[in-house]
Parts: structure tokens; sequence; C-alpha cells
């Protein structure tokens, strides 16, 4: 039976490497699938954002409408496009993240994280407790057994104690009957009637002789069952120190199986948070982009020559849905500042009001630009973090063209030895 224990434990510890290993693998696949896809996330909105920065250049100081330049339409159209390119990124990146499977070679079936804690593993913490619980029964019953023959050989070394004392007192007694038959036996030739005497103590001596007899075979008797309990004894207790060593193996072997669990938990609710946050992005791009296109459409029907204050409000809208990316908040600052310090003498972009912000488009997005930083959230930061990652280091970094990683190691500044190095004790933690 103890065989039979450590062939499935070995069983289960097989499957627990191969769960590891697949684990490993998804997780590192999907994690570079998500930095390659976040990666050309950051690169397309940072591209919206200088279109959007381009066209506050085009319209600071004394904008005059029918006058426009000759770079709005382009800047327009470029505008559009990018927060267009920006869009259709943010939502492969939602999807990414809200299937988060990945191909695998696994009974021809894809699998997710999810799934994987879901069914893989559980399946096997199922298995693995089953034969914990087994084998603890087993343990339990064999050390009851062995507490019981214990106990029974305790009760057979009492009684072979006594079964030797029985046949010492036995031999005593007939030491002394056999003495006094023998010292009788000296005064029969000077004393017949000491004949009669002899007679008594033979059938005496005949009994005790018996029962000395009788005892010796009591005593052979009890050390056979001695003998017998005490290799019982010894033929249980290797079965024992087995099951207890198998013991100590499912308790590591449980532990490490908790501890994968765990991090399919974290994962999980990594990945839910950071769902929300690739959420309120394809959200806020996606408003960015219907201000880009409206702005666009309005301009064409108008032949560009919409006022200033259109054009600010195209611009200090798209900020307004930005403000929560707060990675490109130096850019975003850039703009507000280009907005604010270039007004015309009237006072056009300081003047726009909408009915939710009544004080003022542009007081309200300086006002929030000038908040304290707050940190974000674990998982926000390492999604913070991985939009930080050009693509001439990101895992799978093959995806973006030869331009884009320039470009976003340009943006970046990464390629310094400081940035570099912060990007590769990141990527040792991941």
């Amino acid at each position: 039976m103890a065989d039979d224990y450590k062939n499935r434990t070995v069983e289960l510890q097989t499957r627990f490497t191969i769960l590891s290993t697949r684990f490993e693998h998804l997780h590192s696949t999907q994690s570079q699938n998500q930095q390659t896809l976040q990666g050309h996330l950051f690169l397309t909105t940072q591209a919206a954002l200088s279109a959007t920065k381009s066209l506050a250049r085009l319209i600071d100081g004394d904008f005059v409408t029918g006058e426009r330049p000759a770079e709005m339409p382009s800047t327009l159209s470029e505008l559009e496009s990018t927060w267009n390119e920006a869009k259709s990124v943010a939502e492969k990146c939602y999807d990414g993240i809200s299937s988060y499977s990945v191909e695998m070679d696994l009974d021809v079936h894809s699998i997710q994280v999810i799934q994987f804690h879901d069914a893989e593993l559980r399946n096997w913490q199922t298995d693995m407790q089953t034969l914990r619980t087994e084998l603890n029964e087993s343990l339990e019953g064999t050390l009851k057994a062995l507490k019981t023959e214990a106990q029974t050989l305790a009760t057979l070394r009492a009684q072979h104690a006594a079964a030797v004392a029985s046949r010492r007192a036995l031999e005593a007694k007939l030491y002394e009957a056999q003495h006094k038959y023998d010292e009788a036996d000296k005064w029969t030739w000077l004393w017949p009637p000491a004949r009669a005497y002899l007679e008594i103590l033979k059938p005496i001596i005949e009994a005790i002789t018996n029962d000395v007899s009788g005892s010796i075979n009591a005593v052979k008797i009890a050390a056979q069952h001695v003998d017998d309990s005490e290799a019982r004894i010894r033929d249980q207790q290797p079965r024992v120190d087995a099951l207890n060593r198998l013991n100590e193996d499912h308790v590591g072997l449980l532990s490490q199986g908790s501890t994968l669990a765990n991090q399919c938990d974290a994962i999980r609710d990594e990945v839910e948070q950071m769902e929300k946050e690739i959420a309120r992005s394809k959200t806020d791009i996606l408003h960015a982009w219907n201000d880009a296109s409206a702005c666009l459409n309005h301009a064409k029907r108008t032949k560009f020559s919409l006022s200033k204050a259109n054009y600010a409000t195209c611009v200090l809208n798209i900020i307004t849905f930005s403000l929560n990316e707060r990675s490109f908040k130096d850019t975003l600052v850039e703009i507000v500042k280009i907005l604010g310090d270039n007004d015309d003498k009237g006072g056009t972009v300081h003047a726009i009001k909408t009915d939710d912000h009544p004080e003022g488009l542009l007081e309200y997005v300086q006002k929030e630009l000038q908040k304290d930083y707050r940190p974000p959230s674990l998982a926000v930061a390492k999604l913070n973090l991985v939009h930080s990652v050009p693509g001439m280091v990101l895992p799978s970094g093959n995806d973006l063209s030869p331009q884009d990683r320039r470009k976003l190691g340009g943006i970046l500044n990464i390629c310094k030895p400081d940035g570099l190095a912060a990007w590769m004790h990141f990527k040792t933690r991941i």
C-alpha cells in the first residue's frame, strides 16, 4: 500500500512540474503580448497627442477665422487619423486583456489563467488532497495498530515474566521436595519405616515435575508470543516511517500548489484591474477620436474656416479625456501652456465654457494637471510601467517597426544607461 501511495505521489509531483511549466509559459506569453500591445498603444497615443499639440500651435495668438494656416487641413487629418489608430490599438489591448488566452499544446485546447486555475490546478489540488486524506487515514490506522500492538507486547512481556517467575517457583518447590526425598532415602537402611515417607513424597515430586514441565512450555509459548509481537512491530515501523516521509512530501507539495494558486489569484485580480484601466483608456480615446473626427468634419463643411474657439474647444476636450493618462502628463501640460500663454487679446480660449465646467474649460484642465500625482494601484503602476517600455527592449518587440522603435526610444529617452538599467531591473522581476 505504501508503494501505491509513493507511486501516486510521484505522479502528482510530475503533474505539478508540468503545471508549473505551463503556468510560467502562459503567464510569460500573455505578459509579452500585453507589453507589445501596450507598447503600440503608448506610441499611437503619443502620436495622437503630438498631432493635438500641432493643432494647438496653429491657433496660437490672434487667430483669424478666415485666414486659416496652410497646414490646417493636413493637421486636422492627422489629428483624426492618429486618434483613430489609437482607438483601434486600445480595442486590441482590451480584447487581449479580456480574453487573456494563449494557444498552447495542451490537449489541443486553448487555456486561460482563470481556466488554468479553476480546472487544471484545481483538479490537481483535489487529487492531491484526496491522496493526502487517504495517506493520513492509512497512517492513522497504522499508528493505531502499532499502538495496539505495543500494548499487546507489553501485556505479553508481563505474561512471559509471570510464566518465568512461576517456573522458577515450581523449580524451587521441586528442588525442596527432591531434597526431602533424598534425605529420607538416606535413613531407610537404618529405619525401614522411612520408606513409607518416601512413598508419600513420590507423587508430590511427580506432580511438581509435571507442573515444572508445563511451566517451561508456558514460558516458551509466552516467549514466542513476545517474539511474534516484536516482529510485527518491526515490520510495521518501516511502513510508518515511509508514510511519515510521504506525508512530509505532501505538505511541501501542497504548499507549492497553494503558492501557485495564490499566484493565479493575484494575476486574476491584476488582470481584472488592468482590464478596468484599459477599458477606461479605450473609452477616453474613443471620446477623443469623436471630438477630433467631429472637428475635422465640421472644418471640411466650412472649408476650414472654423473659429479659434472651435479648434481650442476640440483641443481642450481631447485633453479632458486624456487627463487619466498620467504617462502623458508632461505633454498635456505643454499643450495647455501653449493654449493659455498664446491666447488672443480677447481671451477666447479662457472664455470657453461648458455645462460641466462653467468656470472655464481651460481653468478646469489647468487645475486638474496641477493636482498632486496620486500613486496608482499595483496593477495600474505595472500598466504604466509597461507603457514606458520601448519596442527595442519589449519581449516580442519584433512586432514594432524599426521606425516605431526609434520613435518610442526617443520619446522616452530610455536608451540612457539609467533608463535601460531601470527597465532591466523591472524585467528581471516580471
